[in-house]
């Protein structure tokens, strides 16, 4: 969930990628000129970095992981299974306060994140068409870094008290519940170690098909797919280099650039970029 949404105990088990990948093409799809079409600017200065990114977003993986949705008031409940199924000094104390601050952290979290990779690709796309105008802009200053804060918007998007309240509670249905254990104990264990989030799930096998054993599967596929994510994620830079450099040698592309520049940058002033 967003950082501006009001946050609640449980929710996504994953917040919403598709959209925080998109978010930078849907600013500029919203802009407004007299001057400019901008949809013509995405598809003729953008087209591969757009495209690009519309199929990390079009992941299968991603469009089914936002079915796994904890209730809101589900927290309660996913405490009270946890204290009946509590056994040993090594299964950590879990309550109601604790899952609320690792939710409440993860929203801050993915909210920033989503807005500094939106920042981050206007900066780049705003920076290869100062450079598009005079080639000799680009001395001295910051580069943006857009597969870097695209990465950190990964990292935040898996929320693991979301997963804990989601897998005890759908556990609590299942006529076997012990099986799933181990899983939900790791989760339990890896609350605070974003480096360990996946690992509970790698292990998991079941013999028969369950509720919850689908839930764990998806959930491991999810966090496989976001790690191939981050390392795709390293090409933008180039691509907004590379396509706008191309594509302002095309015919009618060109003169977009000054109108274009001013629109990025009064949308960034508002970001904070």
């Amino acid at each position: 969930m967003s950082a501006s949404a009001a946050p609640s105990q449980g929710d996504h088990v994953f917040n919403a990628i598709e959209g925080a990948l998109m978010a930078p093409f849907e600013t500029i799809r919203s802009f407004r000129s007299t001057v400019l079409d901008v949809q013509h600017f995405l598809s003729d200065a953008l087209l591969q970095t757009f495209s690009f990114a519309r199929r990390m977003a079009d992941q299968p993986e991603l469009r089914s992981a936002r079915s796994l949705v904890a209730g809101p008031n589900s927290g309660p409940d996913a405490v009270r299974i946890w204290a009946r199924l509590q056994a040993g000094a090594t299964s950590p104390a879990i309550n109601a306060g604790q899952l609320r601050i690792v939710h409440d952290r993860n929203s801050v979290e993915f909210g920033a994140a989503a807005r500094r990779f939106e920042i981050e690709m206007l900066t780049a796309i705003r920076q290869a068409l100062e450079t598009a105008l005079d080639a000799n802009v680009r001395a001295g200053g910051r580069q943006a870094s857009p597969g870097i804060a695209c990465q950190q918007m990964l990292n935040a998007a898996y929320d693991p008290a979301a997963a804990l309240v989601l897998l005890l509670c759908s556990m609590d249905r299942e006529t076997r519940p012990m099986e799933f254990c181990n899983t939900v104990l790791g989760v339990a264990r890896t609350l605070d170690r974003p480096g360990m989030w996946r690992d509970p799930y790698v292990g998991f096998r079941e013999n028969r098909p369950t509720d919850t054993g689908r839930q764990i599967v998806l959930i491991r596929d999810v966090l496989t797919r976001i790690d191939l994510l981050k390392a795709q994620s390293m090409t933008f830079a180039g691509l907004i280099r590379n396509d706008i450099s191309h594509n302002m040698r095309l015919p009618g592309v060109r003169p977009t650039i000054e109108p274009m520049l001013h629109l990025i940058h009064a949308r960034l002033q508002l970001l904070g970029g």
